[in-house]
């Protein structure tokens, strides 16, 4: 079963971890020719998420994604839980990583002609049509 794969997987994660300076592309490793199914073997890859230089496939991620938090109890039940704020977040040359959540993350996008910086920028607009403050919005 997977057992046999969980300790590699587990070592690869490792290795990701101490080696940033490395982008790790996985595949989707075990569900070919030795017969698993995305569902067996994504959440071998739990811990992987969240780690900035390990992209999964998109269908371990489909995989992973059902496993959310349901309601308050079940974070009630999860002790560890990790929070991420996104204020501060910096972005790194040529990389995705979780400063793209931020609200600052600089991304240039025009809404009905007017062109934006960030998504902070354009909220803080609309804050101000809601408010008919037309001066402050422009």
């Amino acid at each position: 079963g997977t057992d046999t794969i969980r300790p590699y997987v587990d070592e690869f994660i490792a290795f990701a971890k101490n080696h940033p300076e490395y982008t790790f592309l996985v595949t989707p490793i075990g569900c070919g020719i030795a017969g698993f199914t995305e569902e067996e073997i994504a959440p071998l890859f739990q811990e992987a998420i969240g780690v900035e230089n390990i992209i999964l496939p998109e269908a371990f991620m489909k995989v992973l994604s059902h496993k959310r938090i349901l309601c308050k109890e079940d974070i009630y039940d999860q002790p560890n839980l990790e929070y991420l704020f996104f204020w501060g977040h910096h972005a790194k040359a040529n990389k995705i990583t979780k400063a793209c959540l931020s609200q600052w993350y600089p991304s240039l996008f025009t809404v009905e002609g007017v062109q934006y910086h960030c998504a902070e920028q354009f909220m803080m607009a609309e804050k101000a049509r809601i408010m008919n403050d037309e001066e402050t919005r422009m």
